[in-house]
């Protein structure tokens, strides 16, 4: 009789314990404002938080925290689309792919070893969900550049970087036919220039290309040309300067681009480029071509309409003149200077601001473009926290003495 007693006992406390937890577990759910939120809200959440890469492991362990992040962490495709083919995907996490809908991004960032296993996964999915590749390319990765020449028709956002360490020039093949690329990040990689799937971009990056990977001027102007959408065009550290131009014929009409960098690149790509854009939505301009020489460029309407407004985008500024080969360059910068990225892949750089070195050429040229353009900071009621003029001239430099009246 005492057993049983004790055996009932063992069984009330048992159950007074789950329904403790599972009443605690309640109430925190019900007086926590996260569980509140939408699943599709709170998934954006962890997604933000997370910026490294969620793995298997960690996922489950979101999913391990309360039925609410489970759920969330359960119907959120974006944690469970991105597929990194350099470990073996469980599978667990191969089954919730497969029965998921919607693009699958695969990424290979460190130097693989045996691919072949992800890839025979990967290949059983629907060709037409791979749609984007985070990869640094390898000479020794031949399973992934297998897989890439077969299935790109449908790959519409790359993000790739190519071994620093080895000299042959790497170039990623296209489909002929397939989906417009929208957002090409490339690292010391190059694609076919003159591939139609180069049209239609809203993202162009490419930095550090390599002699006889760069594409020519004519090359830039026909993808710029023919991608309208354009949001940001980042181009960095090209080494050969390549053909004068020969098929530009018109303005190039940019009119959602925000950001628009051109460092160390060869002069004759801002020279070319500049005067042709019409880009009002620019919040970001950075020039500095390779020889940090200032540029020669007219002081058209053009272009001080487009300096215009980075620099009404931002509250600090520095103008600085100096005297240059018996010219005078004036320097527009943000203060304090520009952040630059360096992060593959990274879409959402939100940075306003001015980078750039033009030729005045005389005093008389240094009025008429402050002339010009301070009109156009009143319109737009630029009202500047931080103003810095200075001047790095000379004695000796012509204009000296005019030159400080005027700023």
């Amino acid at each position: 009789m005492i057993k049983v007693l004790e055996n009932v006992q063992s069984l009330v406390n048992e159950e007074i314990t789950k329904r403790t937890a599972h009443l605690k577990r309640r109430r925190n759910q019900e007086h926590a404002s996260i569980h509140k939120l939408p699943y599709e809200v709170f998934a954006e959440i962890i997604l933000i938080a997370a910026s490294v890469d969620l793995d298997t492991p960690n996922t489950f362990t979101l999913m391990s925290v309360s039925k609410y992040w489970c759920d969330t962490v359960a119907q959120c495709p974006k944690i469970w689309l991105r597929v990194d083919v350099t470990t073996r995907l469980p599978p667990g996490r191969m089954t919730v792919i497969r029965m998921l809908r919607g693009p699958v991004e695969i990424r290979c960032l460190r130097d693989p070893l045996d691919l072949e296993d992800s890839f025979a996964d990967l290949a059983t999915l629907d060709p037409t969900r791979l749609q984007a590749l985070r990869c640094h390319w390898s000479p020794r990765a031949d399973a992934l550049h297998s897989f890439f020449r077969k299935r790109n028709s449908n790959m519409v956002n790359l993000a790739v970087e190519g071994d620093p360490n080895t000299m042959w020039p790497p170039r990623l093949e296209l489909s002929p036919e397939g989906r417009c690329l929208r957002r090409v990040d490339l690292w010391r990689i190059a694609l076919p220039w003159a591939s139609p799937r180069l049209s239609q971009l809203q993202e162009l990056t490419m930095e550090d290309l390599r002699h006889g990977q760069e594409p020519s001027v004519d090359d830039l102007y026909q993808i710029l040309n023919s991608s309208p959408t354009l949001r940001r065009i980042r181009l960095r550290h090209f080494q050969n300067e390549g053909p004068a131009p020969t098929t530009i014929k018109g303005p190039l009409f940019l009119p959602v681009l925000r950001r628009l960098q051109f460092d160390q690149v060869p002069s004759i790509i801002p020279k070319i480029l500049l005067p042709l854009l019409r880009a009002p939505s620019c919040r970001y301009l950075e020039i500095n071509p390779r020889d940090w020489a200032p540029l020669r460029l007219e002081h058209s309407d053009t272009l001080l309409d487009l300096i215009t407004s980075p620099i009404t985008s931002g509250s600090m500024l520095v103008v600085r003149v100096s005297g240059t080969e018996g010219d005078l360059s004036v320097l527009l910068t943000t203060y304090p200077p520009v952040n630059r990225r360096a992060v593959l892949g990274y879409w959402d750089d939100q940075h306003t601001g001015i980078s750039i070195r033009l030729f005045a050429w005389t005093v008389e040229g240094l009025r008429n473009m402050l002339d010009r353009l301070i009109p156009r900071l009143r319109a737009a009621r630029w009202e500047p926290r931080d103003l810095h003029l200075a001047s790095d001239m000379t004695q000796d430099t012509p204009g000296t003495r005019e030159v400080l009246p005027l700023l």
